[in-house]
C-alpha cells in the first residue's frame, strides 16, 4: 500500500489523473469540416480509464501488476504525442502558441516514460525511486501543462513577449531537465527563464480573469495566484536554498510547496479552458486535391488519368474576385495582371532562371531525376532564357476534390514538361487563397499561396505579390504529401515561394527585369524560392500575348 508520506508517488499520480485528461479536452478542436484528429478522439476515449489506472496502480507495490494497471495511461501518452507530432508536421514552427500546445502534446509520451518506469520500479537513467517520481511529476506538471495553458493563452492574441514566453516554456521544460541530470549552469539558466516566462502567463492569467465573469474568471484569478506563488520557489529551489516545512526536508517541502502551487495552476487554468474554450486561429482542413501519380508524372498526365472536364477554362482563375481579402481590392490590381490570371492562355511566357551560388550542382541532379519524373524539371542556370509553351486543362472536382480544378501543363521547346500542376482556389476566414498541387509518385507537393498588393512606391499601385508566407495563422505555406495506406499523409515544408507581379510599364519592377522586355510584354514576374530562409532560386518570366 502507498505511504501517506511518500509525496512524490502521490503528486505523480495526481498529476497524470487530473492533468492529461484536462489537457486533451482543452485541445480538442475540430478541423474546419468539424471533424477531430482519431488520435485526439482515441486518446481522449482512453483517457479518463488510464487515469483511474494510473490512481490504482499506486495502491500496490512497483512490478508487473502497477505497470499493467497504467498499460492504459501508456497508450493515452502515446496517442497524444501522436496527435502533437501531427499538428507540428500539417503547421510547422509558427505561430508560437500553436507550437506550444504541440510541443506539450509531445512531451506527455516522455512523462509517461518516468511514470511506467515510476510503477515498475525501475531505476530510470540511473535514478533512485524518489527521483523517477519526481521526474514524472515535473514533465506532468512543467512538459505537458505549462506549455499547452501558454499556448492557450496566445490564442487571445500574441505579441512578442507573449511569442518569446512560449519559446521558453517550449525549450525551458527540457532544459532543466538536461540541467538536474549533468549541468548545474544550464539548470540555473533554465529556472531563471522559465520563471520570467511564468510572469509573462501570470499576466495573461490576470487578463483572463479580468474578461471572464464566474467560476471562470475565478479559477483564471486561482491559476495566476498560484504561478505567482510557485515560481519564486522554483528559483529558491534552484539556487539550493535550504527551505523547510514542519519535520520535511527541503526536498520534501519544495513538492510540497512548489508542487501543490503548481498543481494548482496547472488544474486551475485547464478547466478554464475546458469550461470557455479558447478557439485557434487557424483550423485544420485545406481543401486538398486528391490527384498523385503512380510512377511517371509528364506532359500527358491529365490525359491519362481521365481526369478532364468539358469545362471551359482560360484562366487559371475565372475571377480574380477569388483571392481578395481586406487587404487586398481586386479592382486596383493591374488589368493586364488580372487579364493574365484569368485569360492565361492569351499569353506566352519567357523564363530565365538565376540559381545561387552552392545549388547548382544540387540544381543539375535534381534536373536529371526530373527528366524522368516528367514533373518539376526546373530551367537550369546554363541554358538562360527559354519560352515555355502552356496549356490549360479543365479538371473534373469529383477526380479532384476541390472546387473548380484546372491543370496547367507548361513545357519546354522540345515537349518536356517544366510544371504539370492542378490549380484551384479556396476561401478561410475571409481570405481567398490559389491552391496548386504538382503531382508526384505516391505522393504530392502542395503549395498554397495568398495574393497582397505589392510593398512600394505609390507608383506601383497594381502590383501583386503571391507568397505562401504567412504568420501561422493562414493557410499559407508549402506541403508534402505522402500516400500511407489509403491516406496522404501531410508536412509542412521548411520550404516558401514569393512570386511578385508588375506591369511592363511600371518603374518599380527591378532594372534586370525590366531590361529583358519587349515592346510586346505586357506583365514582369519574379519568383523566388527559399529553403530554411535561403533563396537557391529566382525565375524572371516575360509575359506577353499569344500570337494570334
Amino acid at each position: 500500500m502507498l505511504d501517506l508520506v511518500d509525496i512524490p508517488v502521490a503528486a505523480m499520480a495526481l498529476a497524470a489523473a487530473g492533468l492529461v485528461p484536462l489537457v486533451l479536452a482543452a485541445v480538442d478542436d475540430p478541423d474546419r469540416d468539424g471533424r477531430r484528429a482519431w488520435a485526439l478522439r482515441w486518446a481522449r476515449r482512453l483517457s479518463w480509464p488510464g487515469a483511474a489506472g494510473v490512481v490504482a496502480s499506486v495502491a500496490v507495490a512497483p512490478g508487473a501488476l502497477a505497470v499493467a494497471l497504467v498499460a492504459p495511461y501508456a497508450l493515452t501518452a502515446l496517442l497524444a504525442a501522436c496527435h502533437g507530432a501531427g499538428r507540428l508536421a500539417a503547421r510547422g514552427l509558427r505561430p508560437a502558441g500553436e507550437v506550444a500546445i504541440a510541443a506539450g502534446l509531445l512531451y506527455v509520451a516522455g512523462a509517461a516514460t518516468w511514470l511506467v518506469a515510476c510503477r515498475a520500479g525501475v531505476a530510470l537513467m540511473g535514478y533512485p525511486p524518489y527521483w523517477v517520481a519526481l521526474t514524472a511529476t515535473h514533465f506532468h506538471v512543467a512538459g505537458v501543462a505549462l506549455p499547452v495553458v501558454v499556448g492557450l493563452h496566445l490564442r487571445a492574441g500574441a505579441g512578442r513577449l507573449a511569442r518569446a514566453a512560449a519559446w521558453t516554456v517550449v525549450f525551458g521544460v527540457p532544459a532543466t531537465a538536461i540541467g538536474i541530470a549533468w549541468s548545474r549552469t544550464i539548470e540555473v539558466g533554465a529556472a531563471v527563464a522559465l520563471a520570467g516566462a511564468a510572469l509573462v502567463i501570470v499576466w495573461r492569467a490576470a487578463g483572463a480573469a479580468r474578461r471572464h465573469r464566474g467560476a471562470v474568471g475565478a479559477l483564471h484569478a486561482l491559476a495566476a495566484a498560484a504561478l505567482a506563488v510557485s515560481m519564486p520557489l522554483a528559483a529558491a529551489y534552484a539556487l539550493r536554498l535550504d527551505l523547510r516545512l514542519g519535520g520535511l526536508t527541503a526536498l520534501d517541502t519544495m513538492a510540497v510547496t512548489h508542487g501543490a502551487c503548481n498543481l494548482l495552476f496547472a488544474i486551475a487554468s485547464l478547466a478554464a479552458f475546458v469550461l470557455v474554450p479558447a478557439p485557434p486561429r487557424w483550423r485544420p482542413g485545406v481543401p486538398r486535391s486528391r490527384l498523385i501519380a503512380s510512377r511517371r508524372v509528364g506532359a500527358d498526365y491529365f490525359e491519362r488519368l481521365g481526369v478532364g472536364s468539358d469545362r471551359d477554362v482560360r484562366g487559371l482563375v475565372d475571377d480574380l474576385d477569388e483571392l481578395a481579402h481586406p487587404a487586398l481590392v481586386t479592382s486596383a490590381v493591374a488589368p493586364a495582371i488580372r487579364a493574365f490570371y484569368e485569360r492565361t492562355t492569351d499569353h506566352v511566357l519567357r523564363v530565365t532562371p538565376r540559381w545561387r551560388l552552392g545549388f547548382r550542382t544540387g540544381a543539375r541532379v535534381w534536373a536529371w531525376w526530373a527528366r524522368r519524373l516528367g514533373q518539376l524539371e526546373l530551367p537550369r542556370a546554363d541554358v538562360g532564357a527559354q519560352a515555355v509553351g502552356c496549356r490549360l486543362v479543365a479538371l473534373a472536382a469529383s477526380r479532384d476534390g476541390r472546387a473548380s480544378p484546372r491543370g496547367w501543363v507548361r513545357c519546354y521547346p522540345d515537349g518536356r514538361p517544366m510544371y504539370v500542376a492542378a490549380y484551384a482556389t479556396h476561401r478561410a476566414a475571409g481570405v481567398g487563397y490559389m491552391n496548386i498541387a504538382f503531382p508526384l509518385p505516391g505522393g504530392q507537393l502542395a503549395s498554397v499561396m495568398r495574393m497582397d498588393p505589392a510593398a512600394g512606391a505609390a507608383g506601383a499601385a497594381g502590383a501583386v505579390v503571391l507568397t505562401s508566407h504567412d504568420d501561422g495563422t493562414g493557410d499559407a505555406g508549402l506541403y508534402l504529401a505522402l500516400r500511407l495506406g489509403r491516406r496522404l499523409r501531410w508536412l509542412r515544408l521548411p520550404m516558401h515561394e514569393t512570386l511578385a507581379l508588375w506591369t511592363a510599364a511600371m518603374a518599380e519592377a527591378p532594372p534586370a527585369l525590366r531590361a529583358m522586355a519587349t515592346p510586346a510584354t505586357t506583365v514582369l514576374a519574379r519568383h523566388e524560392l527559399t529553403l530554411l530562409g535561403v533563396r537557391y532560386l529566382t525565375l524572371d518570366y516575360v509575359i506577353g500575348p499569344a500570337p494570334r
